[in-house]
C-alpha cells in the first residue's frame, strides 16, 4: 500500500514571479496525515487560504491557477510545483505564497521543485494509506481540438503528442508509468524552449519537440493533481492544452462523483 508522505522540515525558495516578474517567495512547511495540500496566499486582509478538493481548481491563460470560495482571488502557475509533489509522493502539504499570487517560474521546470523537497525530505505516514481515485469509467472528451481520454487501469500510465506550430507535424511520446515520470522533470514550457533556441540558434525540431513532450506530460500529471488526491487510470492526451486537461479532470470528478466523497472526508479528517 503506498502511504501518505510529507515533508520532513519547513524550506522556502524565492524567484520572480510567472508573468508580474515580481518577487516571489516560497515556503512548503510539513502538514499532519489526512491533512492533504492547502495553499495559503499572504495579501495582508486579503489572505486566502485553498485546500485541494476537486473544487478550487481552474485553467487560466497558460497555466493553472486555484480560486477562493468567491472565485475572484487566485494562485496561479502551481502545476510545476504539483508535480513535484506527485512525483515525490507527497500529499500533505502547506504551501505558503508570498507576493501577488504567481508561484515563481524558475527555469520553467520542475527540477528546483524537486530539488526543494528532496533537501527538506520526505516522511513517511506508516498505516495511512495515499488517496486515491480509481478510474472505474472510461472519460473520453475533445475540446477546442485535443482529444483527452482515461481509462481504467492497474497501472497509472501517460502518454502525449503535441504538433509543431511551424511545420505541423505531430510527435507522440511513448507511454510512461509513474516510475518513468522523471524523464520528465527538467522539460521547459514551449515558451522558454522557443526563446532557448532563438538564442542558441535554431535546433533540430525533433529536439525541441521532445522537450515539449515531456513538458506536455509535466503539465498533465501537476494538473491532475490539482485534485489534491491521486488519479489512478492510464491517461492519453493528443494535442492538449491547459483548458483541455481542465476540462479532462473537470470530466473525470464528474463521472467518479460517488467516489469524492470519501475523498473528501478523509481530506478534513
Amino acid at each position: 500500500m503506498a502511504t501518505q508522505k510529507t515533508l520532513k522540515t519547513e524550506v522556502s525558495l524565492e524567484g520572480s514571479a510567472a508573468v508580474t516578474g515580481r518577487p516571489a517567495r516560497v515556503i512548503l512547511a510539513p502538514a499532519a496525515q489526512n491533512a492533504g495540500i492547502t495553499f495559503v496566499r499572504y495579501a495582508g486582509k486579503n489572505s486566502i487560504s485553498i485546500k485541494l478538493d476537486g473544487k478550487r481548481q481552474q485553467a487560466a491563460h497558460v497555466c493553472s491557477c486555484l480560486r477562493d470560495i468567491h472565485g475572484i482571488r487566485k494562485i496561479w502557475l502551481i502545476e510545476h510545483l504539483l508535480f513535484a509533489l506527485y512525483d515525490q509522493g507527497v500529499d500533505n502539504i502547506t504551501v505558503y505564497v508570498e507576493g501577488d499570487g504567481y508561484l515563481p517560474l524558475l527555469d520553467g521546470s520542475a527540477d528546483p521543485w524537486l530539488d526543494l523537497i528532496q533537501y527538506a525530505g520526505v516522511h513517511s505516514y506508516d498505516g495511512y494509506g495515499r488517496k486515491t481515485l480509481r478510474i472505474a469509467h472510461t472519460v473520453d472528451i475533445q475540446h477546442n481540438g485535443s482529444r483527452l481520454l482515461v481509462q481504467p487501469s492497474a497501472e497509472t500510465t501517460f502518454k502525449s503528442s503535441v504538433v509543431s506550430a511551424e511545420t505541423g507535424t505531430e510527435y507522440h511520446s511513448k507511454v510512461l508509468g509513474v516510475a518513468d515520470l522523471k524523464m520528465c522533470k527538467s522539460a521547459r514550457s514551449a515558451g522558454l524552449i522557443a526563446l532557448d533556441a532563438k538564442l542558441k540558434g535554431k535546433a533540430e525540431p525533433a529536439v525541441l519537440m521532445q522537450e515539449q513532450l515531456w513538458h506536455e506530460l509535466l503539465d498533465v500529471v501537476g494538473r491532475m493533481f490539482s485534485a489534491g488526491f491521486d488519479i489512478k487510470g492510464a491517461f492519453t492526451i493528443e494535442r492538449g492544452n491547459v483548458a483541455a486537461h481542465h476540462a479532462l479532470l473537470d470530466a473525470i470528478l464528474k463521472a467518479h462523483a460517488d467516489q469524492l466523497p470519501a475523498l473528501r472526508d478523509e481530506l478534513v479528517a
